[in-house]
């Protein structure tokens, strides 16, 4: 087996110059892992992708088992009911929440954290201009910058 050897670039995506990737390549093949990471970010550098009216994400950090978004809402908008196989937890930075999960709703405002297992669907509205950070495992290679 050949050992794998870590190797840094800068990131070539429009927007996202700022950031490191991190990719391991095996020294005996060549072989690339498709995991691709981002190590470090300051949101205000990150290009945010509109999700919807209202709803704006940034795709912050993230590695090959874990990833951390920020989603910025205005106040009265609500994403979709939705749900997908990864585990989540939503912390709520600033503004206030009414977050469903499952049949359970939940009044969440700056400082909660709420965990919600995969394939659970889950819902939130925005009470005020208002901003989460999501941390999903596995990470959601639909929200990787060559997906967005």
């Amino acid at each position: 087996m050949g050992s794998a050897r870590r190797s840094q670039r800068r990131c070539s995506l429009p927007g996202e110059r700022s950031f490191r990737l991190c990719d391991w390549l095996c020294d005996r093949c060549g072989w690339r892992l498709v995991e691709q990471m981002r190590t470090f970010a300051h949101a205000h550098e990150v290009v945010p992708k509109k999700v919807k009216e209202g709803v704006e994400m940034r795709v912050l950090v993230w590695s090959g088992k874990l990833m951390i978004t920020q989603v910025s809402f205005k106040k009265g908008c609500v994403g979709d009911l939705h749900s997908h196989p990864h585990e989540q937890i939503s912390y709520v930075v600033e503004g206030e929440f009414i977050y469903t999960v499952g049949e359970e709703k939940y009044h969440m405002k700056a400082g909660s954290a709420i965990y919600v297992p995969g394939g659970v669907k889950h819902q939130v509205e925005a009470l005020s201009d208002a901003v989460l950070l999501d941390v999903f495992t596995p990470i959601r290679e639909d929200y990787l910058p060559h997906s967005l």
